[in-house]
């Protein structure tokens, strides 16, 4: 199937986004970190551990910095960096309400 036959999932796939967005809008606020300007433990990409920048989701669910985890799958890894399970495709999708709940989160602990 090539782009122009497949169908736009986009308010599909926003739809499902929107809550998640939301639960980490209202999670932003309350952190299970100790330190205050630690940031949220969602925030941080499970392979670099650094706040995530351009956050994708995985076919694992998990979601990762697009540089890592596209480190990992040129690297030769066709698992989940996560569970290790085989990954059933490399695809990988923008994690838009991750990066706007970030991006708040930075705007809101500038030093």
């Amino acid at each position: 199937m090539d782009h122009h036959s497949r169908p736009d999932l986009t308010a599909g796939v926003w739809s499902e986004l929107e809550p998640i967005k939301a639960f980490y809008e209202a999670s932003a606020t309350q952190t299970d970190s100790s330190e205050p300007n630690e940031p949220p433990s969602y925030l941080p990409c499970p392979i670099s551990q650094e706040i995530m920048e351009a956050p994708r989701v995985a076919a694992d669910g998990f979601t990762y910095e697009s540089n890592a985890i596209q480190g990992w799958l040129s690297s030769g890894h066709n698992t989940s960096p996560m569970t290790n399970l085989p990954l059933p495709n490399d695809h990988l999708i923008p994690n838009r309400a991750l990066r706007s709940a970030i991006q708040d989160w930075k705007q809101n602990h500038r030093s």
